[in-house]
């Protein structure tokens, strides 16, 4: 459709690119700023299925995401293009990053109609970035140091079942579908039997030292930051998307990683 690139050297590249092409309107270079599976995931809302139209979505090739590209509700709207927020990297290793930013959308008059704060989960895949996941607060009028605070204290509560052993609790803290984030694959686990199967598959491990810390909020939901230390002497960082949904408080997703920084 238009000569925009569908091959990023940098998250960052991969990040502005994507907003470009939602600007163009083209859906191709738009679906190449992206990694697949590709899922979008909210804190009020379920993942549901393979409609880039909804506020939570999974999408499993760059024809399907292209195919889904529809700018009509948006431009009804007054929208003519989002800007980017200036991007700034939380957690990172070689093939992954974790990219904090946002975006606003604009009228022709260039005067804000909305905006929004997204971690990014970008992911190097055959040599190229792009993003694998979008953990949205959804609907962003301003932090909301309340909602932070709940949402930390879920997630320590998450950890503490960790370091208890207590896989009931963590199954219980959990959203259903709940998302796990990974490079090149999103893992989807359909319901909480399914994650205690997960559960005998993977061994223990002890958490002995932890700090969790809200990053991005909205009055919807939160994006928190967990860096735990094992027994065995590795350091994780994990990021896990928090909200409300039916009346209850819990993570609707997580994207992991080493922590390689000496």
């Amino acid at each position: 459709m238009g000569n925009l690139p569908h091959h990023f050297d940098s998250p960052e590249e991969a990040y502005f690119g994507f907003f470009r092409a939602d600007k163009a309107k083209d859906g191709e270079a738009w679906a190449a700023a992206n990694s697949y599976p590709h899922v979008r995931i909210t804190p009020t809302t379920k993942l549901v299925g393979m409609d880039a139209k909804s506020t939570s979505f999974f999408v499993e090739t760059p024809e399907e995401y292209a195919a889904e590209a529809d700018w009509t509700e948006r431009e009804a709207t007054g929208w003519v293009g989002t800007k980017g927020r200036q991007p700034v990297r939380f957690h990172e290793s070689p093939d992954k990053v974790h990219l904090l930013g946002g975006w606003t959308r604009y009228n022709k008059d260039d005067k804000p109609i909305r905006s929004n704060r997204v971690t990014y989960i970008m992911t190097k895949v055959d040599g190229s970035w792009g993003i694998q996941a979008r953990f949205s607060v959804q609907y962003f009028d301003g932090p909301d140091d309340e909602v932070g605070k709940k949402c930390e204290a879920l997630v320590e509560g998450y950890i503490e079942a960790m370091k208890a052993g207590d896989d009931v609790e963590q199954i219980s803290l959990c959203r259903y579908p709940f998302v796990n984030v990974g490079v090149g694959e999103v893992t989807v686990i359909n319901d909480a039997q399914e994650m205690q199967d997960l559960f005998y598959k993977v061994p223990a491990r002890n958490v002995t030292a932890s700090i969790v810390q809200a990053l991005q909020t909205s009055d919807s939901g939160a994006l928190v930051s967990a860096a735990v230390a094992l027994d065995t002497g590795e350091r994780e960082n994990h990021l896990l998307l928090v909200g409300k949904l039916d009346d209850s408080w819990t993570i609707a997703g997580v994207s992991s990683m080493i922590d390689t920084v000496e």
